[in-house]
């Protein structure tokens, strides 16, 4: 009888009575006993549920053998089922893992107590490395969860809403992290939650003998321990229609969708199904099941992996074939955020940053696959001439998400290297120049370092932007800030780079104006290795699919507000960009009398 089953029997007060031998009649002195009582019979109901508890305790000890998310698939024998480009360079990988945890831009093993990560770092890996006892993880978007043997959980990266707030946590079994929020199965069966609650995910306090948990981007998922399963949050595909399911044994969760594995280890799925991923009725003797956003990883009794949904970054392996994918949009309708993009080729999260008294607006880039920052044009014209408001010039280029560049078409300001999709634009020493590498990397060069376009271009190099200053050079402020004299608060615009593959974006909010050296901190703060300033100012703007997201106090009678710009720096391209002739969600006190 497995532990849990003996915990119910206890609880029950089912379990026998402990009674003696009894002497042989001959030698027995003493007065008899009474017969003991009869075992209580149990019900259908609780013969039920013990079963289903056995088989439950037995399966959560394979669990997490398989992982999947935005990109990738993964378990704990084998690399990813792709061929490891980008940011997910697995040649580091034990061959014999215990465990593997996947979340959308990165997964994690585990092995003996250490975690090796791949994919985005999610916080410093100096620290991850140095943990020994970690039991379990879960990752989210920007954030990481790490359940330790004695039952505490520490968290990794952004704490947007609060979610790596689990320093109180205790006597914790299990961790899950959904896009902004975080999820803690104790052991009594009770939830411990932290982070966002806008869509109620985290109304879960009131549940009891919970067994096993799961977390899509904004919905909450519980197992009880009579087999059933109810499901708390973002409910727009359907995702939490979950509360007739029975016999279920473990549950899983998509971006916007939930997997049950019953006890005859077939699947029952809800929500998104829009590109098959829940297409699973056909599973059967399922030892196993990881859920990206598009597609549905499944192992089966005999070690055979199989896969539904979509395979376009080849997350079903190198030989199944290639497909389309949809994206996910979340944050279109609201002026605060937070605000999400995923797609097979970019991930893009923003949000302002509550933590930080000045609320700057914070946007994380996951570049997978080469798919890095680029310059675009107003009207995409390359003689640098044409000018228009940032939201315009993002939807002209179709672009996901955008920012003040280094205004290549204003003349007086000093140049360096400038280049936009190959084209070189400028090709001076006048001050230092940023580059984006093909291995990832954001790098950058001081005035002295002389930097060419033939020297880019020879190396890779499509995209470069020249502004100043330099505000973090391996991970410590630069010295082009702090031998600066001292200059006035103002609005001002940067982008920093994680480690390769993972950029950050920081624009000041309207009204709180920052320092360069206010501004460099908080790219130190982040975690940056490198960072470089561009232009601020009343050119300061962050557009996230057609509209701009940062905010400027315009003045018609003064003409103060936003500038119409010649270039931005962009991320991802999206055909949902709506057109520069549709309606814009924000009026002109935003985007300026032109937009």
């Amino acid at each position: 009888m497995g532990a849990l089953a003996l915990c119910l029997l206890l609880a029950c007060g089912t379990t026998p009575a402990a009674t003696t031998a009894a002497l042989p009649p001959e030698v027995s002195t003493a007065t008899p006993s009474p017969a003991p009582s009869p075992i209580p019979t149990l019900s259908p109901v609780e013969l039920r549920a013990i079963e289903l508890m056995e088989l439950r305790e037995a399966f959560l000890e394979s669990k997490n053998k398989l992982a999947a998310g935005a990109w990738f698939s993964a378990d704990c024998l084998t690399a990813p089922g792709f061929s490891g480009d980008g940011c997910f360079d697995a040649s580091a990988l034990p061959s014999d893992a215990e465990k593997v945890f996947g979340g959308l831009f990165a997964f994690a093993y585990i092995n003996e107590g250490r975690i090796s990560l791949v994919g985005s770092a999610l916080g410093s890996r100096a620290e991850l490395e140095a943990i020994a006892d970690a039991e379990a993880a879960a990752i989210g978007a920007n954030h990481m969860l790490v359940l330790h043997e004695d039952g505490s959980v520490s968290a990794f990266g952004s704490n947007l809403f609060g979610k790596c707030e689990t320093g109180s946590w205790t006597e914790v079994l299990e961790v899950e992290a959904g896009l902004h929020h975080s999820v803690g199965r104790r052991w009594d069966g009770t939830l411990v939650t932290a982070g966002d609650n806008s869509y109620g995910q985290c109304e879960v306090l009131n549940w009891r003998a919970v067994t096993d948990i799961a977390s899509g981007l904004n919905h909450t998922v519980g197992l009880f321990s009579d087999g059933t399963v109810l499901a708390v949050g973002d409910n727009s595909y359907g995702q939490c229609e979950v509360q007739e399911w029975e016999d279920i044994i473990a549950v899983y969760c998509g971006a916007n969708y939930t997997v049950g594995l019953r006890s005859d280890f077939t699947l029952v799925a809800a929500g998104d199904n829009s590109d098959g991923q829940c297409e699973l009725e056909s599973f059967a003797d399922v030892t196993g099941v990881a859920c990206g956003i598009w597609h549905t990883a499944i192992l089966q009794g005999d070690g055979r992996v199989s896969f539904c949904g979509v395979n376009t970054n080849g997350q079903f392996g190198e030989e199944a074939p290639l497909q389309s994918a949809g994206e996910v949009i979340l944050g279109l309708d609201t002026l605060s955020g937070p605000w999400t993009y995923v797609s097979q080729t970019a991930g893009v999260l923003i949000c302002y940053d509550t933590s930080l008294e000045t609320t700057p607006i914070r946007a994380d880039l996951f570049a997978p696959y080469g798919h890095l920052p680029f310059g675009v044009f107003a009207e995409q014209d390359f003689s640098m001439k044409t000018k228009a408001m940032p939201a315009r010039i993002a939807r002209q280029n179709q672009v996901v998400f955008a920012q003040t560049g280094d205004y290549v078409g204003f003349t007086s300001n000093g140049k360096g290297v400038m280049m936009r999709q190959g084209h070189i634009c400028y090709d001076r020493n006048e001050t230092s120049t940023m580059a984006f590498f093909p291995d990832g990397s954001m790098r950058v060069f001081a005035k002295r370092d002389k930097i060419t376009a033939e020297e880019l271009t020879a190396q890779g190099v499509t995209d470069s932007f020249s502004f100043s200053p330099i505000l973090v050079s391996d991970g410590e402020l630069h010295r082009e800030v702090t031998d600066a004299p001292p200059q006035p608060a103002c609005l001002r615009c940067a982008i920093g780079m994680i480690e390769p593959y993972h950029f950050i974006s920081v624009v000041s909010s309207v009204g709180n104006g920052h320092t360069i050296p206010q501004f460099a901190n908080i790219f130190l703060e982040y975690g940056c290795e490198v960072a470089y300033n561009l232009d601020g100012g009343n050119s300061t703007s962050m557009v996230f699919m057609g509209e701009q997201i940062s905010q400027h106090r315009y003045n018609y009678r003064e003409q103060v507000g936003q500038r119409a710009l010649s270039d931005l720096l962009a991320f991802g391209v999206s055909e949902s960009v709506p057109g520069e002739d549709e309606p814009y969600g924000r009026n002109e006190t935003v985007n300026g009398p032109n937009a």
